[in-house]
């Protein structure tokens, strides 16, 4: 499932669907913002593209896309890399999501608010400055994106956490990096953690159950959805 091609294929807007068929794909389901499509053996999850704006790369727009999944009697928003760029804001898309779909229980949202000075390569006249420009959300836009989706678990990610013990370190690995500006600590003190409040903060391995089986592993994080941890020794 890819972004259908509309603008001008470049070196940062591809022809996926072409770059599949080469590479012997043949079930390939091309989307363009707000189309809907329906998979699974029972086609019981709905899956659909919601614009991208962020990262900004290029002199045009950009098929990306972030998306909006139903299934199991919920549904998730997951903004990807997103934030803003000169051809949108990833506010309209969280508010148009929230229009069309209701609350979602869950929100995917990054919080690494890495900042590049890309955008300067990228606009005519050409200029350089020493200006850095946001490349993903951060903790701010976090908590704004919250407040408009009305989301139950607000899920931060996009943290390059690749071990259980790199939550641990997160505020090591921000100061480390001279390009990114959000950590995990900072959305703590702006938002409460569940179930008091809506933020969800999981490590690699971690996974949200709602009924079945697993629903005795884990811990309550409210609204009938567990925290089933992985061991972080």
């Amino acid at each position: 499932m890819i972004p259908r091609l509309v603008h001008r294929p470049s070196i940062s807007n591809l022809d996926m669907a072409r770059m599949l068929r080469d590479f012997g794909f043949t079930r390939i389901v091309e989307l363009e913002p707000w189309q809907t499509a329906r998979v699974g053996r029972g086609r019981d999850v709905e899956v659909t593209a919601l614009p991208y704006y962020g990262e900004s790369v290029g002199l045009a727009p950009r098929d990306w896309m972030t998306v909006h999944v139903a299934l199991g009697g919920r549904q998730a928003v997951c903004l990807v890399d997103a934030a803003r760029d000169p051809y949108g804001d990833a506010d309209q898309v969280v508010q148009e999501a929230r229009r069309r779909f209701g609350r979602p229980d869950f929100l995917f949202a990054p919080a690494s608010e890495f900042h590049y000075p890309l955008v300067h390569f990228n606009r005519i006249p050409f200029y350089l400055d020493r200006c850095f420009e946001v490349f993903t959300g951060g903790p701010t836009d976090v908590v704004r994106w919250a407040t408009f989706s009305g989301a139950r678990l607000v899920i931060p990610y996009a943290l390059f956490h690749l071990t259980p013990r790199d939550l641990e370190n997160d505020d090591n690995a921000c100061d480390a990096d001279v390009f990114r500006r959000g950590r995990v600590s900072t959305l703590a003190q702006r938002m409460r953690s569940a179930p008091d409040g809506p933020l969800c903060v999981m490590a690699p391995g971690d996974r949200l159950t709602w009924g079945g089986d697993e629903r005795p592993l884990g811990r309550d994080i409210g609204d009938g959805v567990r925290l089933v941890q992985v061991l972080r020794a």
